[in-house]
């Protein structure tokens, strides 16, 4: 896993007072998508999958699938804590971004917007090389 994608997901925990796993792989797919966006190019090397439930970075499914549906609560997870301090202002502003508009809402609502047709149509174990269609979501 990629220490941007490392530092996302501690900055994500410190933001946020819980996270599911559902959760968590939402939200990376937003901030990816809106950072794709803003500055044409990823924020993280990862490659999205889409599966069944909708997108998944399969490293971050790896590390976390033991949770489930619960919150992501776990002391093996300290490591992550506080890393997030090397991520610039640009990178924070996107995360705060959809942190504050995507992260009240659960896992399953999550999904649902996912699936929306504004995102690319999910294909069981297809990469998803664009993760926003940037006529849909740019303004003119």
């Amino acid at each position: 896993m990629s220490d941007k994608m490392l530092l996302t997901i501690s900055y994500i925990f410190e933001q946020m007072q819980e996270v599911t796993p559902l959760a968590l792989q939402k939200i990376l797919y937003f901030i990816q998508g809106i950072y794709m966006v803003m500055f044409d190019k990823p924020l993280y090397k990862e490659d999205c999958m889409a599966w069944v439930h909708g997108p998944v970075y399969e490293e971050v499914y790896d590390l976390f699938k033991d949770f489930k549906f619960n919150p992501i609560e776990d002391n093996r997870f300290a490591i992550l804590k506080e890393r997030f301090e090397e991520l610039d202002n640009q990178e924070k502003m996107v995360i705060d971004l959809v942190i504050n508009t995507f992260g009240k809402y659960s896992g399953k609502v999550l999904e649902k917007i996912t699936h929306n047709k504004v995102f690319i149509k999910p294909r069981k174990d297809a990469g998803i090389e664009t993760i926003f269609r940037k006529e849909y979501n740019k303004k003119e």
